[in-house]
């Protein structure tokens, strides 16, 4: 059984309430509270009052763009909240995106509402850009996986049972520069209907490392592994094992590891304890109280904001990244900050009736 329910204190406010043996050790009835252990305040607490600024005062030049929860795709002018359509490709829901490691390609897919195909796209935030390099049946797919020199990427299309058939399967390279899309094939001789496969890059980026699998319920899963060398143009069958800590895979060539790249995803997704800035001039950290503490690299700390750990929440308090060398951008309560380093100031991001539910820049 449950230990914990939700409910509401006199107030209104959403808590989080042990139970014991089905019994409520604390609970809620015509507003009045039993007595009894109120474990947490759910959402009840707002981002504390900080003295904030005009964006606009700040000096930002550099552009975020954003995905909102419909999957419209935006670059937003930081000093005037302007968001400017970059495409509407009608998704079902937000898109999946990731980022190449020098920032210039932003490669987002995902439904259509029709559902009759998934779309790839990808924009050049140096161009302006935005071109289709992908589409398959609706559904199955993968998420692309960019190349750590920002030169290629690569798109497993697996199957899914409602295609019309089994057309499309199969791995894709696709350059970023041209955003032509080359067809590899299938490495392997496990029937498409039933296989999956994941990719990885390795870190010199010669390699596309494959993993593909039965996806046959009974029993232990078939699991092989696979390089595809880029200056040769060849699969290599090699070796390889699950690691269920991270729930990775793990490739071995001749016997020696093969080490893998990470992949770059937006910074709204992502939250850092320590923070350098790009000059190397500024260090911002959370501390183990949940305290963000910015200081210039031989100088006095200074505290900027308190979060808190939440039991419905979690951490209320992230860093995202720095924009530029003094704007750093971090966020508390589910509003989003930027604090200029040298002075200390701060502005409230996205203060507009429009939220993304995703940014970077």
């Amino acid at each position: 059984m449950n230990p914990f329910l939700k409910g509401r204190d006199m107030y209104g406010s959403k808590v989080l309430i042990r139970t014991k043996g089905g019994l409520l050790l604390g609970a809620i009835l015509a507003g009045v509270t039993w007595p009894g252990q109120v474990l947490a305040n759910c959402g009840a607490d707002p981002a504390k009052a900080v003295a904030t600024v005009p964006i606009s005062s700040l000096g930002i030049t550099k552009p975020i763009y954003a995905f909102d929860k419909s999957g419209k795709f935006f670059k937003v002018d930081v000093p005037t909240d302007e968001w400017v359509v970059i495409s509407d490709h009608r998704f079902l829901w937000k898109p999946s995106v990731v980022v190449s490691k020098d920032r210039r390609w932003i490669s987002y897919s995902g439904n259509l509402k029709t559902e009759a195909h998934t779309q790839y796209w990808l924009y050049d935030t140096k161009t302006g850009r935005d071109r289709l390099y992908l589409q398959h049946p609706a559904w199955g797919g993968s998420i692309p996986r960019i190349a750590p020199d920002s030169t290629y990427l690569a798109v497993y299309a697996n199957f899914d049972r409602r295609w019309p058939g089994e057309s499309g399967v199969g791995l894709y390279l696709v350059d970023m520069e041209t955003a032509n899309a080359k067809f590899l094939g299938i490495p392997s001789r496990i029937p498409a209907k039933i296989g999956w496969a994941s990719i990885d890059w390795s870190k010199d980026a010669n390699s596309l490392l494959v993993m593909m699998r039965d996806m046959v319920r009974d029993g232990e899963p078939k699991r092989e592994h696979y390089e595809y060398r880029i200056p040769e143009k060849r699969f290599d069958r090699i070796s390889g094992e699950y690691v269920d800590a991270d729930s990775s895979e793990r490739f071995f060539r001749s016997g020696q590891p093969v080490p893998t790249a990470h992949d770059e995803h937006p910074q709204s997704q992502v939250g850092h304890r320590q923070l350098t800035s790009p000059d190397g001039q500024w260090i911002a950290r959370i501390d183990g109280q949940y305290k963000l503490i910015l200081a210039p690299r031989s100088g006095v700390e200074r505290l900027v904001e308190s979060g808190t750990y939440d039991n419905c929440a979690g951490v209320t308090i992230r860093m995202h990244g720095w924009l530029d060398d003094k704007h750093m951008i971090y966020s508390v309560n589910d509003v989003t900050r930027v604090i200029d380093a040298s002075t200390g100031l701060q502005a409230q991001l996205f203060t507009g009736t429009q939220r993304p539910a995703a940014f970077l820049w």
